[in-house]
This record gives C-alpha cells, structure tokens and sequence, in this order.
C-alpha cells in the first residue's frame, strides 16, 4: 500500500509559485487575519472609529505638532480635559463652554476649537496633496 500510494504521489504535478505571488498570498492572509482580530477586539476602540480597516496607510504631516496631536487623537490620548480628569490633572471633564464633556469628539464639534481645527485640517491637507494624493 505504501509503494502504490508513493507512486501516486510522485505521479502528482506540482506548479511553481514564484516569490510575488508566494509574498501577496501571504500579506493576504495576515491582513485578513489582522482585521478579524482588529475588529473583535475590545481595546483601541477609539482609534477602530478613526481607522477600521488594518493595512490604511497614515500619512503624517511635516509639522510635528500636527503630527503628534494627530497621533494623540488617533490613541485617544490628547491633552483636553476629559483626558486631563482621567489622569487626575483636572478637577472637572466639562468643557470651558459647559456644552458637554471635553473629548474628542467635543473637540470636533466646538466652537471655541473652530480655528485650532481649521489650521490642523489645513496642515494634514496640505501633507495629504504633498504626499501626492487626490481627495480629502
């Protein structure tokens, strides 16, 4: 039994698979591997709103300060105050304008942020169209 199963064995074609394809099949598999874990995880869950999908390129801005604040919202880890009462470094979460709590998300939608937003969104804008890419 052993020979006539060797026999057939030997019998079998085998395709070559060259080195790219070899390479792309398995990014394939660890990128769908990584957004599976990515997306059933329950940590980073801030940073999942902002970037869903593994394998999105980030382009950082030039100017670092755009860069890291871009980076501390990304982590949900920024200096405003619902942040600052986490680590113990304010009294209070609420927002100077008493419209809600002083998160990310306030930060997007406040007022008195209106032009710190305006100049960062200019700054990543211009990185974006410097990178070479089209679109917002």
């Amino acid at each position: 039994m052993a020979k006539s199963a060797l026999q057939l064995v030997l019998a079998m074609t085998y395709s070559v698979i060259r080195f790219t394809r070899c390479k792309n099949l398995i990014f394939k598999q660890v990128t769908t591997t990584w957004q599976q874990r990515w997306g059933r995880s329950v940590r980073g869950r801030t940073t999942y709103e902002m970037v869903p999908s593994v394998g999105s390129k980030i382009i950082f801005s030039k100017n670092r300060c755009t860069t890291i604040s871009y980076t501390r919202l990304l982590l949900n880890d920024t200096t405003l105050r619902a942040h600052q009462y986490r680590m113990g470094l304010a009294d209070t979460k609420v927002s100077e304008c008493n419209q809600g709590v002083e998160d990310v998300y306030h930060f997007f939608q406040c007022t008195l942020y209106k032009d710190t937003r305006k100049q960062q969104l200019q700054s990543v804008q211009k990185s974006w169209t410097d990178a070479g890419y089209k679109g917002s």
